[in-house]
């Protein structure tokens, strides 16, 4: 479900202020799984903030996602906004604490 919404809210963007990228963590099991998408675009983050506050999914004034979906690593190549380097979490204090 979560991995539905995601899709669709990248969508309603038109992947418009989007990077996504595999992110290194600590646990076995997200190890080489583990993406994270980041949304930057500040008109799209206001119309978020209009429809649901945030609060520990955003680091600054960016909004933080994150999925394992394989599928949805495919559309975000497609879309030309997957870079294929891993690169520390800017959530990596929280996502390094679950194992």
């Amino acid at each position: 479900m979560k991995d539905k919404a995601t899709v669709r809210l990248l969508r309603l963007i038109d992947f418009k202020g989007v990077a996504a990228y595999p992110v290194i963590v600590h646990s076995k099991k997200l190890k080489d799984s583990l993406i994270e998408i980041l949304l930057t675009d500040p008109d799209v983050l206001l119309e978020v903030r209009a429809i649901q506050p945030m609060d520990a999914a955003v680091d600054g004034d960016d909004l933080v996602l994150h999925t394992r979906s394989t599928w949805i690593a495919d559309l975000l190549r497609e879309n030309g906004v997957f870079q294929e380097m891993k690169r520390h979490s800017l959530t990596g204090h929280y996502i390094n604490q679950i194992e």
